[in-house]
């Protein structure tokens, strides 16, 4: 019974130190520990740990920092561990910063029966919204056309990195965009860049970019916008003021730019060509009385801004008469060599020219050049080209190939000069070719010239021929002389002795003397007929009355058929002479004294200080003649639309009109040179006045 007892004792014991190390064990664990979690700045948030049977103390630790046992903590307000049962030990964070971005974890302290203890470890993730997003440049972003431009959206310090992307006209941007994330020193908050590359275009101006940003951190996006200011060169429209392409010459024409640009100031210029045109700051451009010159020339219009400039131009095409390119030459040539004459015409539309010769009307070739494959004796000759343009005058030239020969010297053989005076001696050598060279020689001696001597030489060339001239300083008795003047080329020579005498010169004295005569004689004169009108005057005065009456009778009375026949024989003044003298009419003090040419006179159509009794303005018959004498139509230079002599007057020979053909017509104010036979002409002569006696007339004529 006893060893029962002791045996049931012993069991008990046994049975009791189990259950107490059982329930050491068992009691030191957690029942909750903390859990991962993602909380937004400003959100309460409760760390769960619970602890069945603890025996130890319970704190917390954030990365590895223990915060202390609580309820509350020191230094951490916004911490504190609650509980509504035994073993709860709950971490309460209230107001989460981002400070509360960390490792937690809940420790069990050990006990003498029971070791310490540690949760799991809990991640907290606080997201933290960017502080604001800005587009660099907004609100206006200033960009150039047709340069590289891009826009930079920036959203700083945000948790996580916040997604950026773009906008325009509600449609969301891809190409060109790009982002850069920068993390910020603390390793936790994120600065992110987005920017968009783009090309843009005149037709962006105005328009309006959004940059959009998202994040975990927000429950709604963030947006901002800008509008794009593009700035362009000036685009240009240019307009003329007339419909056709072509303007005739000394026709004006308006030039109109208009330009879009941005910024808008403008600068305007404009050139002919590449040359400036001063004062020309607007717009508008006038061309006044444009002229040939500007055929085929571009008028520029130029706009610039502050981001650069651009042109617009306009071909001027001027239609224009003929006119001669360069001055006429004569070519020279053997017989037998080819012969090639030059007409060289500028005018547009371009000139038809015709080749024919003098004396005949017949044409030989057409086009700017004749070619003669072989001269003969008769091409030695005067040619004509002629150039025609319809709506303009046609203009003339003669042309004459010359035969080579040797040189011929036509210089007068006596030339002179002033004792003491500077003086010239010329030698004038006509031929083709040109002299190869020109000697002088004295004394048998050629004359070597020094630019530092007394003779110099001056050698010159014309269409004729070539002109070699010494030039003496200060002439004396021993410059006068017999020189030689002597000239060569390659088909022979000519020399020329030439005698270089002094020229006698008036005295002062005479001069002088015949100057104060003249003045003394003019003197006399005046003062003669100064009495003799006075005396007239007085004498008109006294029979003035009576004679007015007399006289109006008179003019009624003028007989209208007097006509007079001229023959080729006869003088002007012929007519005067065949009618009997009481017949001829005195003329009385109303009408001026008729002058006519002097009876011994021969009467060529042009008699200084005399009237033509035939017609007073003449108008010269066309001639159908198809010769041409040579200043027909070698002195027509230009011509010019019906209309424009006044302002513009052509240069050309002052007794010729121009030629059309074989016809010579008269040019305004300028009339022909006359091809007149008196005998081919029964002119009717101003009627006079009737007969009056010499008595009754203060001015009669007595012829």
């Amino acid at each position: 019974m006893q060893r029962t007892d002791v045996a049931c004792a012993a069991i008990c014991r046994i049975l009791v130190t189990f259950l107490t190390i059982s329930r050491v064990v068992v009691g030191q664990r957690f029942r909750e520990e903390p859990q991962n979690s993602v909380l937004q700045v400003g959100q309460d948030h409760v760390l769960r740990c619970s602890v069945d049977d603890p025996s130890g103390e319970v704190q917390w630790v954030r990365d590895g920092f223990g915060l202390g046992t609580g309820p509350e903590f020191d230094g951490y307000p916004r911490y504190r561990i609650t509980g509504q049962e035994v073993g709860e030990y709950h971490l309460s964070i209230s107001d989460v910063q981002l400070e509360d971005d960390a490792m937690f974890e809940c420790q069990v302290g050990a006990t003498e029966h029971s070791p310490g203890m540690k949760s799991k470890r809990a991640k907290v993730s606080v997201n933290v919204p960017p502080d604001a997003v800005s587009i660099d440049g907004a609100p206006r972003v200033y960009v150039t056309s047709g340069q590289n431009a891009s826009l930079v959206c920036r959203a700083s310090n945000g948790k996580p990195a916040p997604n950026v992307t773009w906008e325009r006209a509600g449609r969301r941007v891809i190409d060109g965009v790009s982002h850069k994330t920068i993390v910020k020193a603390d390793g936790k908050r994120t600065d992110v860049v987005g920017r968009l590359s783009f090309l843009p275009t005149k037709t962006d101006q105005g328009s309006q970019w959004v940059c959009r940003v998202t994040s975990p951190a927000m429950d709604d996006e963030m947006t901002t916008a800008v509008t794009l200011e593009v700035q362009y060169k000036a685009e240009i429209s240019m307009s003329v003021s007339r419909k056709e392409q072509t303007i005739k010459e000394y026709e004006s024409i308006a030039f109109e730019c208009k330009a879009t640009a941005n910024p808008s100031n403008i600068t305007w210029r404009w050139f002919i060509e590449n040359e400036l045109i001063p004062d020309r700051n607007s717009g508008h451009l006038d061309l006044r009385s444009v002229t040939r010159d500007f055929h085929r020339r571009r008028v520029i219009c130029e706009a610039t801004n502050s981001v650069g400039g651009s042109r617009e131009e306009f071909i001027l095409s001027v239609e224009y008469g003929p006119r001669f390119l360069s001055g006429a030459e004569n070519p020279s040539a053997d017989p037998g060599d080819p012969v090639e004459l030059s007409c060289g015409v500028d005018s547009n539309p371009a000139a038809a020219v015709v080749w024919h010769r003098v004396g005949s009307s017949a044409p030989l070739g057409r086009g700017p050049a004749l070619l003669i494959q072989s001269v003969t004796e008769e091409d030695f000759a005067a040619f004509v080209c002629t150039a025609s343009v319809p709506g303009y005058r046609d203009i003339s030239r003669q042309i004459n190939i010359k035969k080579k020969g040797p040189p011929k010297i036509t210089s007068d053989w006596a030339q002179s000069a002033e004792y003491g005076e500077n003086g010239a001696m010329e030698c004038f050598v006509e031929g083709t070719p040109k002299p190869d060279r020109i000697v002088w020689k004295r004394n048998g001696e050629e004359i070597h010239f020094d630019e530092r001597g007394r003779y110099r030489i001056r050698n010159e060339d014309d269409e004729k021929g070539r002109r070699s001239v010494i030039e003496i300083e200060t002439v004396s008795d021993k410059d006068f002389g017999e020189f030689v003047c002597s000239a060569q080329n390659s088909y022979g020579q000519d020399q020329l002795t030439i005698k270089y005498t002094r020229k006698e010169s008036i005295p002062l004295a005479y001069i002088v003397g015949g100057a104060a005569g003249g003045v003394v004689f003019i003197v006399v004169v005046c003062a003669i007929v100064f009495v003799v009108w006075r005396q007239r005057r007085s004498k008109d005065s006294e029979s003035s009355s009576s004679r007015s009456s007399e006289d109006s009778v008179k003019k009624a009375n003028i007989s209208p058929n007097i006509k007079v026949e001229y023959s080729t024989e006869s003088t002007v003044d012929g007519w005067r002479d065949s009618l009997p003298e009481d017949q001829f009419p005195k003329y009385s003090a109303e009408y001026d004294e008729l002058r006519y040419p002097p009876k011994d006179s021969t009467y060529s159509g042009h008699v200084s200080g005399f009237l033509d009794p035939v017609n007073e303005y003449e108008i010269h018959p066309r001639t159908r003649s198809p010769y041409f004498h040579p200043s027909h139509v070698d002195n027509v230079y230009g011509t010019y639309p019906r209309g424009m002599a006044g302002a513009y007057a052509p240069r050309m020979d002052p007794t010729y009109g121009p030629l059309y053909g074989s016809e010579t017509y008269a040019t305004y104010g300028r009339p022909m040179r006359r091809e007149f036979s008196p005998a081919s002409f029964a002119p009717v002569l101003p009627q006079p006045p009737p007969p009056a006696s010499p008595a009754d007339s203060r001015l009669s004529t007595n012829v």
